[in-house]
């Protein structure tokens, strides 16, 4: 199997999984419209993975007064002055409302120790 060139199988497979997860997701926005609840829906990955076509198929089917979709970008544009965890808490949702984070607060954590681990490699060599 290639990364590059799936086959046709389990890329029916993955179209199978999207359709089924985005199924799931317009329940938990329904219940949270329905019992004035809040969610946060954290999505994380390394850049250029899909994220952002990930949310595009959850979300087709929702009403957009309902959820806000927070993008960050790289966290070494942030003013160091605040608390790194200010672009978070900004974008948490209303009674009856979902956010979406495209990007979660685990990927400077994830980001530094894959930094540590290249700066060692040749140290382990």
């Amino acid at each position: 199997m290639s990364i590059n060139n799936p086959s046709s199988t389990e890329a029916n497979d993955n179209a199978a999984s999207i359709k089924e997860l985005g199924k799931k997701f317009s329940r938990i926005t329904l219940s949270t419209i329905q019992n004035d609840t809040l969610n946060v829906i954290l999505i994380d990955a390394w850049e250029n993975s899909g994220k952002g076509e990930v949310i595009n198929h959850l979300t087709r089917e929702l009403d957009p007064r309902f959820y806000n979709v927070a993008v960050f970008d790289d966290d070494r544009a942030s003013n160091p002055k605040y608390n790194y965890m200010l672009r978070f808490w900004r974008h948490l949702p209303a009674k009856g409302h979902i956010t979406i984070y495209d990007r979660s607060l685990y990927f400077k954590a994830f980001d530094n120790l894959n930094k540590s681990l290249s700066d060692m490699a040749p140290l382990l060599e």
